[in-house]
């Protein structure tokens, strides 16, 4: 066929990355939110995919927008191709450069806990490229170019095997001066009616204020005692634990993010309670992908950074110890 015909036939590329992401999530905005492009860029995309097919993929509602049965058939279609043809680039990319390894997380873990390491991992082992993706948006290793991710979460995602770093322990966190200046913080009944810092609802399995009162045996009572109280949101970790620092107000430490600044002194914790959750943090691969012998390194090297005692690895977990 030739490059002509293909052309003629093939919607816009830009068009069906849109229409992908707008099927998937069911709204033009958070679309256009994903892609880093506008809602009126989506809708223009959307609209030039159906006039190039002839026919319309969604119904319009208030809010939300819904697949036609045509459309579905066809966003099944696209997503499978295009996740097809991204796992085959990476693939490809991987093999042309096996000595570079990339790493996702977000961006709180990769601030608080994977670059200090990633910085003493690079000294001990010079002839390996690192590149390090952090984005609180999901990574979708079977088609992007990462070998390993970080995932918070019970450990059991489709698609991805996953070896645990380390459980989960949560808090709260405030500056010395904070403490001084509010006393009361001191004492555990008193903690719902102190200034406390929210973090934006980005991940469902993120605990809140409220899930840690509520492990903490303080449900009823410290959320008739939180009322009234004006809150301060942040969308961002590594922005909420600078203003816990900074003396703001008292924020949920997750162990071993905030392990350093408890140690430096520029938090302490004003209660010795503290919640675990039963998630925690995992490396994980594609299922079925080849380790490379540069990741395998690296993976290994990370698990002998985390103090003895935590949960052993679950029975299912790969072993990276050996290197072919």
């Amino acid at each position: 066929m030739s490059i002509n015909r293909l052309q003629r036939r093939l919607p816009p590329l830009n068009a069906l990355l849109a229409f992908e992401a707008a099927g998937r999530l069911g709204n033009f905005t958070a679309a256009g939110r994903e892609l880093n492009i506008t809602q009126a860029a989506i809708s223009r995309h959307i609209r030039t995919l159906e006039g190039h097919l002839g026919m319309l993929l969604f119904t319009r509602e208030h809010r939300a927008v819904q697949l036609t049965p045509d459309g579905a058939r066809f966003h099944q279609s696209v997503t499978t191709s295009l996740e097809q043809i991204a796992s085959e680039a990476a693939e490809l990319k991987r093999k042309a450069d096996r000595d570079a390894v990339t790493i996702g997380s977000t961006i709180a873990f990769a601030t608080f806990w994977l670059m200090p390491l990633l910085n003493e991992f690079r000294a001990l082992e010079p002839g390996i490229d690192f590149r390090l993706m952090a984005s609180d948006t999901p990574f979708h290793l079977a088609g992007e170019d990462i070998d390993i991710a970080v995932k918070y979460g019970s450990g059991d995602w489709p698609g991805l095997d996953a070896r645990l770093l380390f459980h989960d322990e949560i808090f709260p966190v405030c500056s010395p001066d904070f403490l001084v200046r509010h006393p009361n913080a001191a004492e555990l009944p008193h903690l719902p009616v102190q200034p406390l810092l929210h973090l934006d609802n980005v991940d469902p399995t993120w605990l809140t204020w409220q899930g840690w009162f509520e492990n903490a045996g303080l449900a009823a009572e410290a959320m008739t005692a939180a009322r009234g109280v004006k809150w301060q949101i942040f969308n961002n970790y590594s922005l909420l634990i600078q203003a816990a620092a900074d003396g703001h107000g008292i924020a949920l430490g997750w162990r071993y993010f905030v392990d350093a600044l408890l140690e430096s002194g520029q938090l302490v914790r004003p209660v010795k309670d503290s919640v675990r959750t039963g998630y925690g943090f995992y490396l994980v691969t594609a299922r079925g992908r080849d380790i490379t012998p540069p990741a395998r390194r690296l993976m290994t090297w990370l698990h002998e950074q985390v103090p003895p005692g935590e949960t052993p690895v679950a029975a299912s977990a790969p072993s990276y110890a050996e290197v072919p």
